[in-house]
């Protein structure tokens, strides 16, 4: 979804199950939103954000606390920081690997109507308080796209 100040939120599942594999695959999709916008920074001649607003993202945020919950022998030679590093570095290369795919969505997202504001299954909204409309693109939509890229996920 993105409304017309361009803030946007792409929703999934992301309730980590009580595996390392799992956390870690939560975790790189976090940081991937923040490296995909830099990437298009990139792209468009744009500075990027820098480290500092990472840390400061909604994204870095929820993986930290992610990270924190691996188990012991990921931290024989990593603290949570550097670990976040790597999975930041791999969610960069991701992004730049998959961008034709990141392109598909949100062209698709961008061509959509605007439609009222809708509130989060949570209560809470996600847009500028000011903000009355936005662009949404169903999960369904976003797993026939992926799929053309040979990307496979699922949708509930």
């Amino acid at each position: 979804m993105i409304d017309r100040r361009g803030w946007g939120l792409a929703c999934y599942y992301r309730e980590a199950e009580d595996s390392d594999v799992w956390r870690e695959a939560v975790i790189i999709t976090s940081l991937a939103g923040f490296k995909a916008e830099n990437e298009l920074r990139r792209r468009s001649s744009y500075a990027s954000r820098d480290a500092q607003e990472m840390i400061d993202s909604c994204d870095w945020r929820e993986a930290r606390p992610l990270v924190a919950k691996f188990s012991g022998g990921r931290f024989v030679t990593n603290n949570v920081g550097m670990l976040l590093l790597k999975f930041e570095d791999q969610a960069e290369r991701l992004v730049v690997e998959w961008w034709p795919a990141i392109e598909d969505v949100a062209t698709a997202l961008l061509e959509g109507e605007w439609e009222p504001l809708k509130e989060l299954k949570s209560g809470s909204l996600w847009s500028h308080p000011d903000e009355r409309t936005a662009k949404y693109l169903p999960g369904s939509e976003v797993v026939r796209i992926l799929g053309g890229h040979g990307i496979v996920a699922t949708c509930a």
